[in-house]
């Protein structure tokens, strides 16, 4: 598309859609082509996933100070409001409160080691940052905490499985770049600050968790900013195009524009499915 045509503006999660999937790029900020919502909705991972964020976001916030003697009871008490105010789908409802229930005691002895190295400050917050030559980045942070000498910790939940380091290393920037806008003081009353750690903290029944901390790599954050404009310049030239499924492998479904990109009629490794249109 023309260069004019082209996003400026880019979520956090868009990045790494621009890595893989570029197409859906295309299509949802050049084409400006939404997905229709489902005529019934269903209790999927989507909704599983936005539920276990929110008991996770209440659970912090009734325990800012502190986790107290009765912290499981809290977080079971977290899960039960949340719930109670979903969509009503009883039986998916039940089976998400066992899910809490079984990960509780290993969630809180891991929360305790965390709350070790810093304190909860800051909770789904939202948060930009200026990309040089006009343009932004943009997004919303799950979890900031900061330590004792002034850092910062940036958590981000996972519903499942966190991503492995390869795939954090090759596609999912997401943290990377948050960090980059925290040291900006990019993020709503957060103060500019070093990022010590970021970690995806994964609500699955193992409880896996992907780190990265500066000690292991001082330069991470700045060397992810500078790979992300690097690939941001690269879509800002006429030649460049949106190919859909770029790099998808691992990637557990697919994408919500793979239907238009027509993918199947020319990847050499799908079958098409050939169709009249007379």
């Amino acid at each position: 598309p023309p260069v004019l045509a082209r996003p400026t503006e880019l979520s956090f999660t868009d990045v790494e859609k621009l890595r893989r999937d570029p197409y859906h790029i295309y299509a949802k900020h050049v084409l400006r082509l939404r997905p229709l919502d489902d005529l019934r909705k269903a209790p999927d991972a989507r909704l599983r996933g936005q539920v276990l964020h929110k008991v996770f976001e209440v659970f912090t916030r009734s325990t800012w100070d502190g986790l107290p003697a009765n912290a499981r009871d809290l977080l079971m008490q977290a899960a039960d409001k949340v719930l109670a105010s979903a969509e009503g789908w009883t039986a998916a409802e039940r089976q998400w409160r066992v899910h809490i229930d079984r990960i509780a005691d290993g969630f809180l002895i891991a929360e305790a080691q965390r709350r070790k190295i810093a304190s909860p400050f800051a909770l789904e917050v939202n948060g930009s940052l200026k990309i040089p030559g006009g343009g932004r980045l943009f997004g919303r942070a799950d979890r900031v905490d900061v330590t004792d000498t002034g850092e910062l910790v940036l958590y981000d939940y996972k519903s499942g499985a966190p991503p492995s380091p390869k795939i954090i290393e090759h596609y999912n920037r997401q943290l990377h770049l948050e960090a980059a806008v925290a040291e900006a003081s990019g993020f709503k009353g957060v103060p500019a600050a070093t990022v010590a750690e970021i970690a995806f903290l994964g609500l699955h029944k193992d409880l896996r968790a992907t780190r990265v901390q500066r000690n292991d790599d001082p330069d991470f954050v700045s060397k992810s900013w500078e790979a992300f404009l690097a690939l941001f310049q690269r879509y800002q030239k006429p030649e460049k195009g949106y190919l859909s499924r770029r790099a998808v492998k691992d990637m557990a479904w697919a994408g919500e524009y793979d239907h238009l990109a027509r993918h199947g009629e020319w990847d050499d490794s799908t079958s098409g499915s050939p169709e009249s249109v007379t």
